[in-house]
């Protein structure tokens, strides 16, 4: 969906149908087109597809987008920033030519406070032991005073960049050539920034407190205490699966070995695309690249099919750690579950990572994007907290901005499918990697840990409202089962057509879009750290 749209609730629980790409980047990169173009014949073929992907006639588009992009594919049209700034491991990094510095104003709520309007008396904790953990079983208030005595009156994480202080990339141009006050977010095409992990905790501890950046209006805090519907009596996010989610965060980082003692812990990277190519150039790039190289793998799950026989067509299987069916009482694995090392999480977002969540919900819900805010918070930390769009009424949101990968972040619950249907469980996974996944990276000319177990990417369909709003019923469901016509849309003119959805693939996975100094990074966890 665009930006100012409302989002429909997901569907109940039906089956999934599932493309990987050998779960590497590399691969995901090589195989832009070609992906797209057998979701197309999936879609358009396979009686067990339920995904809803738009399944388009082929015809001359076949000829055009049969193969794959590579690795090395000329870069999109724009050329990326060089790198600036920079500073020493685990620390804040940005390849942004301008950085600015912005105070933090003093606290208005006590940490108390904060762990209260999530867990009023502490109902719904879950104490927690993470198995990579240290410190036993986690209490509430073990954790509360964790943040109170070691991170928030500890050595600042910030000391570097000036005290009592936090740095954000600052070259981004007002909206539509000043017509807003604000930046979309504060990455334009091409940046990157990254935080530690004590630093992202950091700022989600600042925010819980409410203590705002002075001069920047940052969406993180401003989301955590938005009411819904702007309704004072209304829940807001600090209350709801949001705050349960955040603070979910703070006891992992309590629990992290490499934060002890005011350790910064690894990096987490929030790299932006360049702008789209034109798609002249996407064609050209189809035309020399063999779709055999894809490395596609196919996984039917819960779908009623038999997933041992997969989607046929020559293409081979999701390994079995990877793809499992679920069980009466939990979910298995599929592409929101993950399972393989390295396998990246793709998130099918609005134009702004996270969806319609601002002022809309405060607790689980919306479509697959809202929902991954709550399993993933350091992805909708930096998220909100990267961009500061308003004032509220007249621009906005305040989120960043797609096609965008955080690299570094982790799931930190379990319970989610593609189906959604386990998922009111919403168990904190003791299982969470604070060590195990850590891979040696370099970052611009620094050389630093980063988890590597879950990659983020988040990318927008360029056809998302093509049914209209509110979404006609009958087209709704022949929708869901591939049959509106809508979804054969391959007039070039057409805002909406498949070669659109084509090139937003390629922009997002592709390594050319993307800052030369990110694509090691993107390459390393590609390859699982090898």
């Amino acid at each position: 969906m665009r930006e100012g749209m409302a989002y429909s609730p997901l569907r109940p629980r039906g089956g999934t149908a599932q493309l990987d790409t050998a779960h590497r980047f590399g691969a995901l990169a090589a195989a832009g087109l070609a992906t797209m173009l057998v979701l197309a014949v999936l879609a358009s073929t396979a009686s067990s597809w339920r995904g809803g992907a738009p399944a388009p006639r082929l015809g001359r588009l076949v000829a055009a987008f049969d193969t794959g992009v590579p690795l090395d594919a000329p870069a999109p049209a724009a050329a990326a920033p060089a790198a600036a700034a920079a500073a020493g491991p685990g620390r804040f990094m940005t390849n942004a030519a301008i950085v600015k510095k912005f105070k933090w104003e003093p606290p208005n709520r006590t940490l108390q406070a904060a762990a209260h309007l999530a867990f009023p008396g502490g109902d719904g904790w879950q104490d927690i032991a993470f198995a990579e953990g240290t410190g036993g079983s986690w209490t509430l208030q073990a954790v509360v005073n964790w943040v109170d005595q070691e991170l928030l009156n500890g050595p600042d994480p910030f000391a570097e960049d000036g005290p009592g202080s936090v740095p954000l990339p600052y070259t981004a141009p007002k909206s539509q050539g000043g017509k807003f006050p604000t930046p979309r977010d504060q990455l334009e095409p091409g940046q990157w920034v990254a935080y530690s992990r004590r630093q992202v905790c950091f700022i989600v501890a600042k925010s819980f407190v409410g203590a705002k950046t002075t001069g920047y209006e940052n969406g993180l805090e401003r989301f955590m205490f938005k009411h819904v519907g702007g309704v004072p009596t209304n829940c807001m996010p600090a209350s709801g699966d949001f705050g349960r989610a955040w603070w979910t965060l703070l006891a992992s980082c309590a629990a992290d070995p490499g934060l002890a003692a005011g350790g910064q812990g690894p990096v987490l990277v929030a790299a932006k695309a360049l702008d789209e190519p034109k798609m002249s150039e996407v064609r050209d790039y189809a035309d020399s690249t063999p779709l055999s190289g894809a490395g596609l793998r196919t996984c039917s799950y819960d779908d009623g099919t038999d997933a041992a026989a997969g989607l046929g067509g020559g293409l081979g299987h999701v390994p079995a750690e990877g793809c499992r069916q679920p069980s009466s009482t939990g979910p298995g694995a599929d592409f929101m579950t993950g399972g393989l090392q390295g396998q990246a999480t793709q998130d099918i977002s609005a134009n702004f990572l996270g969806g319609y969540v601002y002022g809309n919900t405060c607790n689980l819900g919306g479509g697959q994007d809202e929902r991954l805010m709550i399993y993933y918070p350091e992805v909708s930390a930096l998220t909100f907290f990267l961009s500061e769009a308003g004032p509220d009424g007249i621009y906005g949101p305040p989120q960043l901005r797609q096609p965008a990968w955080i690299l570094g972040a982790r799931r930190m619950r379990s319970g989610i499918d593609g189906t959604c249907f386990f998922e009111n469980t919403f168990q904190v996974d003791p299982h969470v990697p604070l060590t195990s996944d850590l891979i040696d990276v370099r970052l611009a000319d620094a050389s630093l840990k980063m988890s590597g177990s879950n990659p983020f990417l988040a990318f927008m369909s360029e056809n998302q409202g093509f049914l209209g709003w509110p979404e006609p019923a009958d087209a709704l469901r022949r929708a869901r089962t591939n049959k509106e016509p809508k979804q054969r849309d391959v007039d070039p003119a057409s805002t909406m057509s498949f070669e659109k959805q084509v090139r937003a693939w390629y922009r997002a996975v592709a390594l050319p879009s993307y800052d030369k100094d990110v694509q090691p990074v993107l390459k390393v966890l590609g390859c699982g750290g090898a």
